[in-house]
Formats: C-alpha cells, structure tokens, sequence
C-alpha cells in the first residue's frame, strides 16, 4: 500500500471518527456524565446534593439544562481538537 493511500485511508477514518462525535446527543453525554460524577463522587468520599442523587431525568430543570449546556461544550471542544489533528 503506497503512502498516499495510507495517508487518504487515515483521513478518512478520521472524518468518520470526527462525525461520530458530533453525532453524539448533548443530552445523551450529560446524563452519562450525571451518572459517572455521581459515581466518582461517592469513590472519593465527595457527598453529593441530595436533590442531585437523582436519575438525570429527574433532575431539577435546571440542572439538566446546565448539564445539557457542558456536555455541548464538551463535544465542542473535543470535535475542534480533533479537526487540529
């Protein structure tokens, strides 16, 4: 395989890549987050807001939003660090 190929092929599993990131629902990341902080809190003995100890859905409203708000960001931020690769 010649080094173009290569280097074409690269690219365009880094497209895909890239595009399965952005596909990613910010509300979907925000309740996976939701529960992994949860997690990681209870591990290192951080107690939680009681109103928080919730299923994501649950939530206060404005707690999802904010959520939803990173996990946007999030996204964001990892898609245009990709795209410098």
């Amino acid at each position: 395989m010649c080094i173009v190929h290569m280097t074409e092929q690269l690219n365009q599993e880094q497209t895909r890549f890239i595009q399965k990131v952005e596909d990613i629902e910010p509300e979907l990341l925000a309740e996976f987050m939701h529960n992994n902080y949860d997690k990681a809190a209870k591990a290192y003995g951080w107690q939680t807001q009681e109103s928080t100890r919730v299923d994501f859905w649950n939530l206060p409203e404005a707690n999802q939003k904010t959520m939803i708000a990173l996990a946007h960001h999030v996204k964001e931020y990892f898609v245009r660090e990709l795209k410098k690769m």
